[in-house]
């Protein structure tokens, strides 16, 4: 695990005998919070970083759709 700011924790994890090799969360933010910010760049960035500033700290977003138009993928980048 690696704990960075603005509280952005990054870690590995097995889903359904998968390694996920790096995922990231926020720490300390409502799921609400996550899924609005997940939406807009997803839908202004999608399958790019998102750059936007939280708390007067640089912070970016990765998109990735599935089938064009849903969301696949989308997390914070340390």
């Amino acid at each position: 695990m690696e704990d960075v700011k603005p509280d952005i924790m990054s870690f590995q994890f097995n889903w359904n005998n998968y390694l996920k090799e790096i995922s990231s969360m926020w720490i300390g933010r409502s799921p609400e919070f996550e899924m609005a910010m997940y939406t807009i760049c997803f839908k202004e960035f999608p399958n790019k970083a998102c750059s936007f500033d939280m708390a007067g700290v640089k912070t970016k977003i990765q998109t990735y759709d599935q089938d064009g138009d849903y969301i696949g993928s989308a997390y914070p980048m340390t």
